[in-house]
């Protein structure tokens, strides 16, 4: 999917997703199985649902995402923000240096891999048990 101008909804897909926004909201509901490729320039990401075997990119250059994913989704993490904050209701191990802007680790002894960038915006990983 790809739009210059408006947010984009999607309910209920499976598989691969890509989506491309220029100005507008990304919000992706009710996911089974997805392999993530959500990029928006100028407009918040919200997804919940369960991941495939990826590899994941999520990318806002102004806008906060928010992933809800099941307590049991287990990824290696690239999280990164310019101007915001990064918090996770998973637990998180992270490796190398530790640092507030970005996350290097494991989520769950780590497995499909997940990079989430934002220049103006929060991360925020979430929880919920189907």
């Amino acid at each position: 999917l790809d739009a210059n101008n408006g947010d984009i909804r999607v309910e209920g897909p499976k598989g691969a997703i890509k989506i491309r926004g220029k100005f507008g909201d990304i919000q992706v509901t009710e996911a089974e199985g997805a392999d993530l490729d959500l990029e928006t320039n100028n407009g918040s990401i919200v997804f919940t649902g369960s991941l495939g075997d990826g590899p994941h990119r999520v990318v806002s250059e102004f806008g906060n995402i928010t992933l809800t994913i099941p307590s049991y989704s287990a990824l290696a993490i690239d999280l990164e923000t310019e101007f915001g904050t990064i918090e996770s209701d998973l637990p998180v191990t992270l490796t190398g240096e530790l640092e507030d802007k970005r996350w290097l680790g494991a989520i769950n002894g780590g497995g499909a891999t997940l990079v989430i960038n934002t220049n103006n915006g929060n991360i925020t990983l979430a929880v919920f048990n189907p």
